[in-house]
């Protein structure tokens, strides 16, 4: 596991304090800005990426960390601050790391005809380098390797010399990333990949295009629609949930209608909705009236049945 060092100053960053104030408790305000800075850490380093909108808004604690100015929102996502600063000596391991493999593929198709590794039944197409250019190979390798390490051993001292420990924290002055050998961070968790793509995606899609359809402007997306979305994702199921919420937005409901189709109300008649789609029955307030007045007319037949009136 990557080790993640917080720089000093953030114990005494105004931030910080704001974020304290605002979640209520210091521990909690640590978790969540940590909780931030990895997932921001995850979509930097997929190219330079911010964090979607639409993944931003799903965090807990989402206008907190924006109130306390942790954030940089563009139009794309929403950037930690600092991130240029913070995150870059990921990108350049990457690559690094890269051209490494590369060099490692070519030695071994130059030398066994295929840059696939441990596969001892293929016939070599390729003559083997002689020991000379071997040598020559790796003294590239073993230069390169000591220009890195000189690299890194001024960056430690520069660090230790400031007295401070190499800082994860975004948006500090004197940010240095992880000694050597450390490694990348791990993901967020095992199914972060999957997560990439937020479970109210299409249903929010579905709303919007049928909402625009029928009122001819955008609903409006906030935090707690966002909430209300995936509660009902979950009630319905993922792979229905985008039918019965573009059905929900046609219904000719009165109470439906009257409330501008809003999510909430979705939300409350999930499961009704869900069976009024497979169905294709719409239960509208003037049929739940008939079939009251309906069961009210065979109830009182039944009693004079019973009565032998």
């Amino acid at each position: 596991m990557a080790r993640i060092n917080i720089e000093e100053s953030w114990w005494t960053d105004p931030r910080r304090a704001k974020l304290i104030s605002l979640v209520g408790c210091q521990f909690k305000a640590d978790g969540v800005a940590l909780y931030f800075w990895r997932t921001a850490q995850e979509y930097w380093k997929k190219g330079r990426r911010p964090i979607p909108h639409e993944v931003f808004d799903l965090l807990e604690h989402g206008p907190n960390i924006r109130s306390a100015k942790l954030t940089r929102s563009e139009q794309e996502g929403i950037y930690a601050v600092g991130s240029e600063d913070s995150f870059d000596w990921m990108i350049e391991k990457s690559q690094s790391a890269s051209r490494a493999g590369k060099i490692s593929a070519e030695k071994r198709r130059s030398k066994h005809g295929t840059a696939q590794p441990n596969n001892p039944n293929t016939a070599r197409t390729q003559p083997e380098h002689s020991p000379n250019e071997d040598r020559t190979e790796l003294n590239k390798l073993e230069r390169s390797s000591s220009s890195s390490s000189s690299s890194s051993s001024s960056s430690s001292s520069s660090s230790s010399s400031s007295g401070s420990t190499s800082s994860w924290l975004p948006g500090t002055s004197n940010f240095s990333p992880p000694p050597t050998g450390e490694g990348k961070p791990e993901a967020l968790t095992a199914g972060s990949a999957k997560r990439s793509e937020p479970i109210t995606l299409r249903t929010w899609e579905a709303y919007a295009s049928a909402f625009k359809e029928r009122y001819k402007t955008e609903p409006i997306r906030n935090v707690m629609v966002n909430s209300q979305l995936a509660n009902f994702v979950k009630r319905v199921g993922q792979d229905l949930a985008p039918k019965v919420i573009e059905f929900y937005v046609w219904h000719p409901g009165a109470f439906y209608t009257k409330n501008g189709h809003q999510v909430r109300f979705a939300l409350a008649d999930a499961e009704k909705l869900a069976t009024e789609f497979q169905t294709r029955k719409f239960v509208s307030e003037r049929r739940a009236r008939e079939g009251e007045d309906q069961a009210d007319a065979a109830m009182l037949l039944r009693q004079i049945e019973e009565e032998g009136i």
